[in-house]
This record gives C-alpha cells, sequence and structure tokens, in this order.
C-alpha cells in the first residue's frame, strides 16, 4: 500500500510535507511509512479518502481495481454524479461564445447528445462486465483466497491461501 501512497503523491505533484499536510496527519508519520517502519492504517485510508475521494479505496488498500472510483451514472432518471456540478449540457452545439467561455473557465461542456451516447456506450459496458462475471461464476466452484481482518486499532491482515 505504501507504494500506491506513493504514486497518488507523485500524481497530485505534492511534496511529502504538502501530502502530510493535505492528509491532515503528521509528515513523520507518513515518514515512518514510507521509510516501512509502521504500516498504513485505516486512519491513513480515510484521511487520503476525505482529502481525494477521487481515489478508488479498493485499490488504495488492496491494488484491485481502477486508482479512480467509476461513477455510477444511471440512464432510466437521468440522475448524474454530484461531480456533474462541473459539467454543462448545452442543448445544441452552436452556441460557440458559451463553449469558449465554459471552456476557458475549466469547465467541461457536453451536448445532451453527448451525454446520451456515454451513457449508452457506459451501459453496454456495464451489461457485458456483469454478463461475463457470472459466467465466471457459474462456470467454476469458487473458493476461499483471501480472508482480511480489520481491527480495531486501524490495522489489517491479509490471509492468502
Amino acid at each position: 500500500m505504501k507504494d500506491r501512497i506513493k504514486f497518488i503523491m507523485n500524481e497530485k505533484k505534492m511534496s511529502q510535507q504538502d501530502f502530510a499536510v493535505a492528509l491532515n496527519i503528521s509528515p513523520a508519520s507518513l515518514s515512518s511509512i514510507y521509510n516501512g517502519r509502521t504500516n498504513p492504517t485505516n486512519n491513513h485510508v480515510n484521511a487520503i479518502h476525505k482529502a481525494f475521494p477521487e481515489i478508488n479505496i479498493n485499490w488504495l488498500m488492496f491494488g484491485e481495481e481502477d486508482i479512480y472510483n467509476v461513477s455510477e451514472i444511471t440512464d432510466e432518471n437521468n440522475s448524474f454524479p454530484s461531480s456533474t456540478s462541473q459539467i454543462n449540457l448545452l442543448d445544441n452545439q452552436d452556441d460557440v461564445s458559451s463553449i469558449e467561455n465554459q471552456t476557458k473557465s475549466g469547465e467541461h461542456v457536453f451536448s445532451k447528445l453527448q451525454v446520451n451516447h456515454l451513457l449508452a456506450i457506459e451501459q453496454e459496458r456495464f451489461e457485458k462486465e456483469k454478463k461475463d462475471m457470472l459466467k465466471k461464476i457459474d462456470s467454476k466452484t469458487r473458493r476461499i483466497v483471501e480472508i482480511r481482518i480489520f481491527f480495531d486499532d486501524g490495522t489489517f491482515e491479509t490471509y492468502s491461501s
């Protein structure tokens, strides 16, 4: 996990001191993790999640899935994740001055057609992954390969077969 924490710090282009301040932990605590003297605790994971909510917890703790959370978007009720507060939808793409002004301010601009297209692609990908996963589950006998135990002091242990 310490390598993934270092990766986040480098990805965010932060010094060890700045990273510790962002996490609201002492630089000495972060240094002891980097030097291998201590292992990261649940408190460290929670601090990273609080400072960088886009980081996927499963990736951070176990190296599983992608580094960033994938937003769950449903086409049924056209609900969008809270991060869409920075995304503007345009009824048409002809309002060039509006697009230029919003792009300069750092906002993402998509037409409703583009969003619907992205939603359809994401829905197809999700359905395919769901079918593939069901096939894998149905096709072979499952066995326990790893057990994770979390302790009240914020540490955890992993047992693998």
